[in-house]
């Protein structure tokens, strides 16, 4: 099964081209830490098609992003002549990590009292309407 997913951020905003027949390719690299502070940062190129790169499009350099797809080798040849293979990774789903906001802490009155009582004396009945 050639399946992965990793996350990384963006080494670069992401590059929209368009096949000749009018499909949406989105390109862009990605650096990869693992979960030692020893660990070598792994760059590696990303494309997705359709939809997905429609949205990638948007997103800029140094964004977290967690990838899904498939591997695949890729080679090419330098203006020296040399041959070139490496892995690029096909996406099929690319999810933004944003970090959280600070959210508005709810006005809490401390001056009220903490009265959560309800009325327990005798257990509700549930009607049963389940349908199987």
């Amino acid at each position: 099964m050639n399946s992965i997913s990793m996350d990384g951020h963006l080494g670069r905003d992401a590059e929209i081209r368009h096949t000749p027949s009018g499909h949406q390719i989105a390109e862009f690299s990605m650096a990869s830490k693992g979960f030692a502070a020893k660990d070598a940062t792994i760059w590696i190129d990303v494309e997705t098609w359709g939809k997905a790169a429609e949205w990638v499009g948007k997103y800029q350099k140094g964004e977290h992003v967690l990838v899904y797809g498939t591997l695949k080798d890729a080679s090419y040849e330098k203006q020296d002549g040399t041959k070139v293979k490496k892995m690029i990774i096909n996406a099929n789903r690319v999810v933004k990590l944003t970090p959280k906001k600070a959210r508005p802490q709810p006005e809490v009155d401390t001056q009220a009292p903490n009265d959560y009582s309800e009325d327990t004396s005798s257990p509700r009945e549930v009607e049963d309407d389940i349908p199987f």
